[in-house]
């Protein structure tokens, strides 16, 4: 007796046409069903459902790491995948409630008019009814509404709780609630919530936590363990940061002085839109002094 199962699975293709595909199960092994059903499942997805899915992470991943902000994030996502920002917000009208991740990201297109096309909603009401479910961004999007004004009153202690509640998952909280205590001047403060978000790999944390460190501001004074936060948050592409280790290279801070490497560093600094043009005509006078 055969260990193969035929079965045929309708699917949508790109251009929305029904298709019926042929797929042979294994039963075999547990582990050889699974997988068979898994392709199932994917076959017969929505294709719009599968973009969307990747959108989200891609959110996720991007802008808990502080690289990109979320309009730029689903810019250059739908751009690669040559989708409509209008089709994709049409979708979310259609099927927000099916999942808390498409409630989110509808708020998301509602607070920054992305495909929207003239339609109102209301974003703070799609990021408060995800956050109910347990969804970490939203919960972080309902407190950015509370401090910002988004659709609700602002209110910062309504602010400062939705972050706290988000950030063991969200590292966005958990640099908000740093910068908001560093701004504070609460420092003690600001380095425990900056330290968790830089643990989670937030360039915008390393590149403050690194400003503790330097200044010796709720920690001891440390210029080399200031350097090393910021060539972390460098490394990944924060540009303030690229703009410190310039700094660090041309006076010796933390590091041995280079001005080869200062240069390099606020050139990179200056690409990704920081103002530098004094250090950079600094910076190669210097050279020129030595050559």
């Amino acid at each position: 007796m055969s260990n193969i199962v035929n079965i045929t699975s309708q699917n949508t293709n790109q251009n929305n046409v029904n298709k019926d595909e042929q797929i042979d199960i294994d039963v075999t092994s547990t582990e050889a069903f699974r997988a068979c059903l898994d392709k199932i499942f994917y076959l017969n997805q929505d294709p719009m459902a599968i973009i969307v899915d990747q959108l989200y992470v891609e959110i996720i991943d991007l802008f808990n790491k502080g690289k990109n902000s979320i309009p730029e994030i689903i810019k250059n996502f739908l751009d690669t995948n040559c989708k409509s920002n209008y089709d994709v917000f049409k979708w979310l009208l259609f099927y927000h409630k099916d999942k808390p991740e498409y409630d989110c990201l509808l708020g998301i297109f509602f607070r920054w008019n992305i495909g929207t096309d003239g339609t109102k909603g209301n974003a703070f009401q799609h990021f408060q009814d995800a956050a109910t479910k347990q969804n970490s961004l939203a919960k972080y999007l309902e407190g950015k509404c509370y401090e910002d004004g988004w659709n609700v009153k602002k209110k910062r202690t309504k602010a400062i709780a939705c972050f706290t509640q988000a950030s063991d998952d969200c590292a966005a909280a958990g640099y908000a609630l740093g910068a908001y205590y560093y701004k504070k001047q609460k420092f003690y403060l600001a380095m425990k919530w900056l330290q968790k978000s830089a643990d989670k790999g937030n360039v915008m944390a390393l590149h403050l936590l690194g400003k503790c460190y330097q200044k010796g501001r709720g920690t001891n004074f440390n210029v080399s363990k200031g350097f090393g936060l910021f060539m972390q948050a460098a490394e990944g592409d924060s540009p303030e940061a690229q703009y410190e280790i310039g700094q660090c290279f041309e006076f010796g801070q933390g590091t041995t002085k280079d001005l080869g490497k200062a240069l390099d560093w606020y050139k990179k600094s200056a690409s990704n839109g920081i103002g530098c043009y004094t250090d950079l005509e600094r910076t190669r006078a210097k050279i020129m002094k030595q050559i």
